[in-house]
Formats: structure tokens, C-alpha cells, sequence
């Protein structure tokens, strides 16, 4: 996971959560996927039922007497129903996958202090203020941040910047990732962004914020907006958040959002051109339910 910084206070109000067009919410499309598929299963048992009023084949000898071509096969009743239902099965599956992808997406809330945060998809115009924060807080993201080939200044250019803003589009609609940039006061603080593993219902969280907002709660925030994402849209079952194993600003943050240290991977990853050990942080989707129900409200303590 990469890493917050600075002093981040555990105080977060319940978040509001808000998704974009229209605010249509998963469990409606999943309902009307469902519908579409028990339709399409429907008609098609239906003509496979009508078959049996039509004339059977016949053997080679007898084709003379059909009314089917020669050499055409004719499926019976029951293989045609079964195929039916197989196809039908395969839409519905299709179908509900889709329901739960990941969207562009738009989440506020407040930190415990009244201040505003939003979470939404990054910009073309983002890309200075994101060269400028990552340039100067270099030497406290660098050191946990994934080893790549290129040097720290190639990574951060604007051309880069741009890849970043098309690639959230390809990859939430292959139902990849939630990518998402912080926002404070109306200018880049940040990102936050989920990894989701539709097929399996898990997801990876990964974040990082503006040094000169460390200790004022807004990493804490955005990550309880994700979370709360996560399970209640995306209906995921478990969110993870590997942190390296000296970076005890990120375990404070990960040990805030509600995530519970399940253990320590040995050379899990390379990160400051470095394979270092990484702590497994991790929350289940009926933690987060039982924590933040109702008549459980988030604690600020």
C-alpha cells in the first residue's frame, strides 16, 4: 500500500456518499440484470417447448417423408431446454458482474473537524499541482512507493499525469480499479484508489496525501469513503491494505480506517528499489456493517 504521512487523527462523521449519474444505486441495476436474464431464459425455454409439436427426425431412410432438410439435425426437447438455461445462466452472470463494477465516481464527507473532502476522478488540469506535491514530498513517499525502472522525475511529468487520467476509464470498465484523487479547499491533495478482484468480491486500498495536510484527519476520511464504497456499491466481502513494515505512519492510518493487522509477508514486495517485508492489513465487509450500523455510530476516540 503507499504510504500517508504525518500524524493522521482517527475522527471521521459518518461519510455521505454520493455516486454519479443520477445516483443509481448497484442494487437497482443488479435487480433489473436479473430481470433481463430470467426474461431472456424464459423465451427461450419457451421455443424449445413449441419444438414439440414439430415432427420428429427421422431415420436416413425416411427422409423423403420429413419436412426437415436431409442432413439437418434436430435437437430433442430436453437438450434444447438445457441449452437454453446454460446460455441464460452465462447472461445472468454477465449481467451481474456488471452491476457491481467499478464507475467514475464522486464521494464527499467531513472529517471530525467540520472540514470537507472530496473524492473524485483525476483531471487534465490536476497535472502541476500533482508534479509539484509528489516533487517535494519525494523523500517520504519515494522509500515505500512500487520500484519501477524509470527515475523520480520521469515518473512525474505531465504526459504521465495524462496517463493517469485515461487509464481509470479502460480500467473501470473492465471492473479493475476505482481510481480517484483527493480534493481539499478545491485543489489536488491527493489520491485514494481501490484494486477490486470482481470475481472473488476482494479489493486492495492504496493512498497518499499532501505532507502539509499531516495530522489534520483527511487521509483518515478518504479512506473511510472508500471503504464505505466498497462494501455498500461495489458489495465487496474483504478490502486489504499491505503497508511496509517500518512505515508506521501508514499502520496508524490503515489501524484508524478500522483495518485489523492480520500478519506479516516476508519479501512481499519491491519498494524504493528495495523487496521489503509488508504487514496485511485487512477488513471484511461484516466488520464494517456491524461497526458503522445505525445504532453503532463511528467513534472518534
Amino acid at each position: 500500500m503507499h504510504s500517508s504521512h504525518g500524524q493522521l487523527p482517527s475522527s471521521l462523521d459518518v461519510p455521505r456518499l454520493t455516486a454519479l449519474q443520477g445516483n443509481s444505486m448497484y442494487d437497482n441495476r443488479s435487480h433489473r440484470s436479473r430481470g433481463i436474464a430470467e426474461m431472456l431464459e424464459k423465451r427461450a425455454i419457451s421455443a424449445a417447448h413449441h419444438q414439440r409439436n414439430e415432427p420428429e427426425l427421422r431415420p436416413a431412410a425416411d427422409l423423403g417423408k420429413s419436412t426437415f432438410p436431409p442432413g439437418r439435425y434436430r435437437p430433442g426437447k430436453a437438450a434444447a431446454v438445457a441449452a437454453a438455461r446454460f446460455y441464460a445462466g452465462r447472461i445472468r452472470s454477465a449481467l451481474a458482474g456488471m452491476a457491481h463494477r467499478p464507475r467514475s465516481i464522486l464521494l464527499s464527507g467531513t472529517t471530525s473537524r467540520g472540514a470537507d473532502i472530496l473524492l473524485r476522478p483525476p483531471r487534465p488540469a490536476d497535472a502541476r499541482t500533482w508534479r509539484a506535491i509528489r516533487l517535494r514530498d519525494r523523500p517520504a513517499i519515494e522509500p515505500f512507493w512500487i520500484t519501477v525502472s524509470q527515475d523520480w522525475e520521469s515518473r512525474h511529468t505531465e504526459r504521465a499525469w495524462v496517463r493517469e487520467c485515461l487509464q481509470p476509464r479502460s480500467d473501470a470498465k473492465a471492473g479493475r480499479v476505482v481510481r480517484t484523487v483527493i480534493e481539499v479547499d478545491g485543489h489536488l491533495a491527493g489520491q485514494c484508489e481501490l484494486w477490486v478482484e470482481s470475481f472473488d468480491r476482494r479489493g486492495e486500498l492504496g493512498i497518499w496525501i499532501d505532507s502539509r495536510l499531516s495530522g489534520q484527519g483527511y487521509a483518515t476520511a478518504a479512506g473511510r469513503l472508500m471503504l464505505a464504497y466498497a462494501f455498500a456499491e461495489l458489495d465487496l466481502a474483504r478490502v486489504t491494505a499491505p503497508t511496509d513494515f517500518a512505515n508506521s505512519r501508514a499502520a496508524r492510518w490503515a489501524d484508524r480506517i478500522g483495518m485489523t493487522c492480520e500478519g506479516r509477508m516476508a519479501a512481499y514486495q519491491s519498494v524504493g528499489g528495495r523487496r521489503r517485508d509488508h504487514d496485511l492489513w485487512a477488513i471484511t465487509a461484516q466488520t464494517w456493517h456491524v461497526e458503522h450500523a445505525p445504532s453503532s455510530p463511528i467513534s472518534d476516540s
